[in-house]
């Protein structure tokens, strides 16, 4: 299974290399990374296609590496598709991007990065991946390479990865993308870690909850069971 996982993750990634050395993808790239509002609007005219594979790159980039600022990507998202579209698309290729990541380092660079990581802090993302990764997603101070990383590198399930990042960015993006139309100004630090402390906060309170019905029903269950 993992011989036949990287040779999957050769198939995808290579391509995208050869697609970012393309002279018109690195143009493209290039308007996209300057800002310039009219430049991305004489953009957004051309090809779809190209459009959409090169902010797939450009996000996928940012989730190996983190060295393109993440509201700059969705800046220009929402400049060539709208707030919602490019709320959306934002969303789409950052799970995207953090998926590929994340099967990187599990499947290639597991043992080299894990040299970098201190056992107990391992062990601590193993007994909370799900928490580990949506607090990572939601705090804007954390790199998401890093998440990326440190999750590939635990035995953190992948589903519970995949179902952390969609949801904590969800939540997440939708602030930044805010912020990048001018819904929200600056200064937003305050009022946005509220927020996602408190989308924190009542998620966490529904999954314990959850669990401990689920412990209940268990436990009445083989109650009933010893009874009989």
């Amino acid at each position: 299974m993992t011989m036949r996982m990287k040779v999957v993750l050769v198939i995808l990634v290579v391509p995208l290399l050869l697609f970012s050395l393309n002279s018109e993808i690195t143009e493209i790239i290039t308007v996209m990374l300057s800002g310039d509002h009219s430049a991305l609007a004489d953009l957004s005219k051309g090809s779809l296609l190209l459009i959409l594979l090169c902010t797939l790159l450009l996000m996928t980039i940012q989730n190996l590496f983190t060295i393109i600022p993440l509201i700059l990507l969705i800046s220009v998202n929402i400049s060539l598709f709208g707030f919602t579209g490019g709320y959306i698309w934002s969303w789409i290729v950052s799970i995207a991007g953090a998926v590929v990541s994340f099967l990187l380092t599990r499947f290639w660079f597991q043992d080299f990065f894990g040299k970098f990581v201190d056992d107990k802090w391992e062990q601590k993302i193993d007994e909370n991946g799900f928490w580990f990764v949506f607090i990572g997603r939601i705090m804007p101070f954390m790199p998401t390479s890093v998440v990326n990383i440190a999750a590939g590198i635990s035995s953190v399930r992948f589903m519970k990865f995949f179902y952390a990042t969609a949801i904590g960015n969800f939540i997440y993006f939708f602030f930044l993308s805010a912020i990048s139309l001018g819904i929200l100004s600056i200064p937003w630090e305050n009022g946005i870690y509220l927020a996602l402390a408190l989308c924190t906060l009542i998620i966490y309170m529904l999954i314990r909850r959850r669990k401990k019905k689920s412990l209940l029903i268990e436990s009445s269950s083989e109650y009933q069971t010893e009874d009989f």
